[in-house]
């Protein structure tokens, strides 16, 4: 199984769930371009049975997209990216720690509740998970305060 190599040359295998939404659109081109990373899989059930690259518009992305977790899953990865909605998120982290990938959660709306099952169930598999939901907010902060910021500092 891939996700129990230890450090290599091979690239980081990811699955991206959302891959055609607008965050994970451009995530999955920020992907692409990495020379660490490649995306094996990607999940949406309006897209399933398609190439994630024709569905963005980028010749580069040739992964197949798949209309669930578990169906996306099977095609082995290192990294399972989280940017769908709270309603299937939860089920989704839990069942790429289950298949022993590591999680990114780019998706906001998880509870506290939700979160301690997702660290129950990833300590369990030995399994990273990384919670970064709102993170488009904070960089829009980010982005808004620079500019206030430049108004009032010459260089």
């Amino acid at each position: 199984m891939r996700n129990t190599r230890v450090m290599t040359s091979e690239p980081i295998a990811v699955c991206l769930a959302g891959g055609t939404g607008w965050a994970g659109s451009e995530l999955a081109r920020a992907i692409a371009s990495s020379s660490d990373m490649v995306l094996v899989a990607a999940v949406s059930r309006t897209h399933a049975g398609r190439r994630l690259g024709e569905v963005i518009g980028d010749a580069r992305i040739t992964c197949p997209i798949y209309s669930s977790a578990v169906e996306a899953l099977s095609s082995g990865c290192d990294v399972f990216v989280e940017y769908t909605k709270p309603d299937s998120a939860k089920a989704n982290v839990l069942a790429a720690v289950e298949h022993g990938a590591h999680v990114v959660v780019g998706t906001s709306g998880l509870t506290e509740q939700d979160y301690a099952e997702i660290d129950t169930a990833a300590r369990q598999h030995a399994r990273g998970v990384l919670g970064v939901g709102n993170f488009a907010l904070t960089v829009v902060l980010m982005q808004k305060f620079a500019e206030m910021a430049a108004k009032l500092i010459p260089q």
